[in-house]
């Protein structure tokens, strides 16, 4: 096998498998089902949160949107986890987790087999998910380069390039 073809297979492993959704995730805040709505809201409110996990029998077994806690307690707002919800184990990859927030711009995360983190839009701005989608440019210009190196072995791609540009790549 060619080098850069090994060489490319080695950074494709790293990047979809180096970095998985405990490394963007945040723990999933939760309370008991007969948490009063009126005060969890406020709790929300203060820490800027949209939802909170909700706890029945001490497991985390749904959740709450702070907008819906109106009235009486958690569990009068409860939602269960469905499969809908995007439930991603603690080892999937960046791209399972975004199309996961792709669907629902949240994702539970699951440990053990039990929901104990989630995964928000603004946690794509994260260190590991730049370092993942710095990767993938990367890995997309390395293939670019190689299309276009057998593609125009003889460099006649510089014929589609003005002489400004070409001075310019050339100085590069």
């Amino acid at each position: 096998m060619p080098w850069r073809v090994t060489q490319n297979s080695r950074l494709r492993r790293l990047f979809l498998e180096g970095f998985s959704a405990m490394d963007v995730a945040e723990p999933l805040v939760s309370f008991d089902d007969y948490a009063k709505a009126a005060g969890v809201q406020q709790f929300m409110q203060d820490k800027g949160f949209n939802l909170v996990g909700v706890r029945q029998n001490g497991l985390v077994e749904g959740y709450v949107r702070c907008e819906d806690l109106t009235s009486g307690t958690c569990g009068d707002h409860f939602q269960p986890f469905t499969p809908d919800d995007d439930l991603v184990p603690d080892t999937a990859n960046l791209i399972d987790v975004v199309k996961s927030l792709a669907i629902n711009q949240q994702c539970f995360v699951t440990i053990l087999d039990r929901v104990g983190a989630i995964i928000t839009l603004t946690d794509l701005e994260k260190p590991p998910m730049r370092m993942f989608l710095f990767g993938m440019i990367t890995m997309i210009e390395m293939t670019m380069t190689e299309i276009l190196r057998q593609r125009y072995a003889d460099n006649s791609w510089q014929e589609f390039l003005s002489e400004k540009r070409l001075a310019l790549a050339r100085n590069l």
